[in-house]
């Protein structure tokens, strides 16, 4: 596995939380990847969003960059929030935006974290697919079930 060692090495809250583990660098870096993306897994089943909903959070977010620190959930409704302000998106049919919004504050940090993953998967497979139906991209990264896929 590659580890970029500059990258570590500018890190220093990461080096030393590497560090603190006791084995070698790579294998603690793979592992803890594995658990990182086994929770964000898990956690997609713990939230839904109609189809019309889940575009509205990805237009929402396409732009924002999001740092690695994610122990404030509020920042992605706040996000959203803004962006359906300036950006008029209240206009999307079928989207309650109230109950949107509700359902973003409720939101905790690992399920954050896992929505912004998706919608970052979203927009790198619509740049690399663009072919590929809106549906079709919000079902391959979990934001929609294969049931809402079917509407």
């Amino acid at each position: 596995m590659f580890m970029d060692r500059t990258l570590m090495a500018q890190d220093s809250e990461l080096r030393a939380a590497l560090l603190q583990r006791g084995e070698p660098e790579n294998r603690i870096v793979q592992r803890d990847l594995k658990r990182y993306y086994s929770l964000l897994k898990h956690s997609l089943s713990d939230f839904y969003f109609s189809i019309d909903e889940a575009i509205l959070i990805c237009e929402a977010l396409r732009n924002h960059q999001f740092d690695s620190n994610l122990t404030q959930p509020e920042i992605v409704w706040i996000q959203v929030n803004d962006a359906i302000q300036r950006d008029r998106l209240t206009l999307k049919p079928n989207v309650d935006t109230e109950i949107l919004l509700n359902k973003l504050k409720t939101l905790t940090a690992l399920q954050t974290a896992t929505l912004i993953d998706a919608v970052e998967q979203f927009w790198l497979e619509r740049r690399s697919n663009p072919q590929a139906s809106l549906h079709e991209t919000l079902h391959q990264v979990s934001l929609i079930g294969c049931c809402d896929f079917a509407q």
